[in-house]
């Protein structure tokens, strides 16, 4: 019979490597429910500033939950994972932090801005403009044998992830057993 699973909200670690231990074994049919952290490892809220962007850890920055394996599967079999409920916690950010991503050297000074996203499909960058809102809720991986975030590995294989956000009540994923 299938049966409700609860991802520890502890079980996280920093990096895509095959060697990390399931932290929960299901069976076909069975159900997953997990609270996953923001990319900051939760150390945004929102009530940060844009001062709080420097004291940010960026040893904790892109927490993964799980792995999660499937019992039974093997190598050539076929995965669905059916995505049944996507949610945002109300709110959302955007930030600069110096040092870190393609435009590092052009804004060196940190800043924050939250985001209220309770307004269902729109957001407001200011009581005048509003904005469709696109969250990006999760990334579900189907390829056990990824070793890190970069797009290639020197064994010729790709990373295989599923970027999904929270218009995906309803979808399935899919994908070969590795």
């Amino acid at each position: 019979m299938a049966e409700t699973h609860y991802l520890p909200e502890e079980a996280v670690h920093f990096l895509w490597d095959a060697s990390h231990e399931p932290v929960l074994t299901i069976e076909s049919g069975d159900t997953v429910v997990m609270h996953t952290r923001d990319v900051s490892d939760n150390q945004l809220t929102p009530t940060s500033t844009s001062a709080s962007v420097p004291e940010i850890n960026r040893e904790r920055l892109y927490p993964l939950a799980g792995p999660i394996a499937m019992e039974g599967a093997a190598p050539g079999d076929a995965l669905a994972i059916d995505i049944l409920d996507l949610r945002t916690q109300g709110w959302g950010w955007s930030a600069i932090i110096p040092g870190l991503g393609l435009l590092a050297d052009d804004f060196t000074d940190p800043y924050l801005r939250v985001f209220d996203l309770s307004a269902g499909d729109v957001t407001y960058l200011r009581d005048d403009i509003m904005i469709g809102r696109e969250v990006a809720g999760a990334t579900v991986d189907l390829d056990a044998r990824l070793l890190s975030v970069e797009p290639e590995h020197g064994d010729g294989s790709a990373v295989r992830a599923q970027q999904i956000n929270q218009d995906a009540d309803g979808s399935r994923l899919a994908g070969a057993v590795r």
